[in-house]
């Protein structure tokens, strides 16, 4: 029985010989480099040694189109070659505008809610003050309903209103505009504290967008956050004022 076992391994062996002494017998039958004693030259022998063989260009491309690829102009760094949309250009901010306002200008033009091409600073519109009220008595019986005509005449008022600058701040069209002022006063809000300059937002209550305009009271500056429609109706038509 061991003779018999012996016989056919001896069998199974011999023809898997003959085939590796003829591989090696054989010129150019194999390519693969022999692997070196010591495992370091082994690992500097196939460092570099392309790893899968350059496919050829399609043949729907020209010979000059494939030795120099469009994407070798692009910087990955920058960003230069890759098309970005255009954004529209912002107004220039007027001369003496405060440090605080020009950083409100800055952070608003980052906000995506915004067009950056109808962000407008600028002093109030001049304008005159009109006829002061008549003088009237209060009532006989609850003494109220008096009017006096000095009221309000010491007020430091040049024909501009309490603000002494105005920002115009346009939505983009397709944003919920509730959502969009409410983020948009939060961060003028934020934008304010930064500079020591406290300001108060409404309450949640008076969130309701009805005429599409907002106002935010920042002090010595007047922030007005509208749409499109809301700034056509009451800023552009300075007739019916």
């Amino acid at each position: 029985m061991l003779a018999l076992r012996s016989t056919k391994r001896l069998c199974r062996t011999v023809p898997r010989l003959v085939r590796l002494m003829a591989q090696d017998s054989t010129p150019g039958a194999s390519s693969e480099p022999t692997r070196p004693v010591h495992p370091e030259a082994w690992v500097e022998a196939t460092r570099n040694k392309p790893s899968k063989a350059e496919s050829p260009a399609p043949w729907f491309l020209d010979p000059e189109d494939t030795e120099e690829s469009a994407l070798g102009h692009i910087d990955e760094k920058s960003g230069r070659g890759i098309p970005q949309p255009k954004r529209a250009e912002a107004r220039p901010l007027p001369e003496g505008v405060p440090d605080a306002l020009a950083h409100l200008h800055k952070q608003l033009l980052l906000s995506p809610l915004i067009e950056p091409s109808e962000l407008l600073v600028r002093e109030p519109i001049a304008m005159s003050l009109g006829p002061a009220l008549p003088d009237r008595q209060h009532g006989a019986r609850r003494k109220r309903g008096s009017r006096n005509i000095e009221l309000g005449s010491d007020l430091p008022l040049s024909g501009g209103g309490v603000w002494d600058w105005i920002v115009l701040v346009q939505l983009r069209e397709g944003v919920d505009p509730t959502r969009a002022m409410s983020m948009i006063m939060s961060s003028t809000r934020k934008s304010m504290v930064a500079h020591n300059r406290p300001v108060h937002l409404p309450t949640r209550s008076q969130w309701k967008v009805d005429s599409g305009w907002k106002m935010v009271d920042a002090n010595d500056f007047a922030i007005h956050i509208l749409t499109k429609e809301a700034r056509q109706t009451y800023f552009e038509n300075t007739d019916v004022w």
